[in-house]
C-alpha cells in the first residue's frame, strides 16, 4: 500500500494477480487471495471505499468471466 500522491485516492494498494496457464496451477486461489490480501489491507487502513480493475483479466490472460466471478467470490465472502 503506498499513498495515493497526485491521484483522487489516499492510498493505491498494489496487488500482482495470477498468470493465466491452464486452470490447473491454482490461477483462481491465487486471484482470490489477491482481493483478500487488499481488502484486508483496505480495513486495516480504514479506507471508506475501494475499487478495484479486474485483476489478471488483461495481460496475464485470465479469462474474464473466470476473473469476475473470482473476484465476486473473494469481495462477497471478505463482506459476509
Amino acid at each position: 500500500i503506498t499513498p495515493g500522491f497526485d491521484l483522487y485516492a489516499k492510498y493505491v494498494i498494489h496487488a500482482v494477480g495470477p498468470v493465466w496457464l491452464d486452470g490447473s496451477h491454482k490461477e483462481e486461489q491465487l486471484l482470490r487471495a489477491c482481493y483478500q490480501k487488499s481488502l484486508k489491507l483496505a480495513k486495516q487502513y480504514r479506507c471508506q471505499s475501494v475499487a478495484f480493475p479486474l485483476i489478471s483479466a488483461g495481460n496475464h490472460g485470465f479469462p474474464k468471466p473466470l476473473a469476475l466471478q473470482s473476484a465476486m467470490n473473494a469481495i462477497s465472502e471478505f463482506l459476509m
